[in-house]
């Protein structure tokens, strides 16, 4: 997904994720399975809109993967291997 595509963040959201976060209470944060309605749902509530051959879900899954991808190797490289 190009920036133009990427939708914005909603502050609800993010401000969830943060506040369980910091309470520790990581079981309020999931994500549905990919191959299920909720995940269509999920992209969707999140302004994802079809673009191309790529639906909503496509979109999102594939945000989700680069953000993962960036993190794992940001702390690959500052804490090594086996942190």
């Amino acid at each position: 997904m190009n920036a133009r595509h990427a939708p914005q963040l909603h502050a609800p959201h993010l401000s969830v994720a943060i506040e369980s976060l910091q309470r520790g209470n990581a079981q309020d944060l999931f994500l549905p399975k990919r191959d299920g309605i909720e995940f269509v749902h999920l992209a969707r509530r999140m302004g994802y809109e079809p673009c191309g051959d790529q639906s909503p879900a496509d979109q999102l899954a594939g945000e989700i993967d680069e953000r993962t991808n960036a993190v794992r190797a940001f702390v690959t490289q500052r804490f090594g291997r086996g942190w």
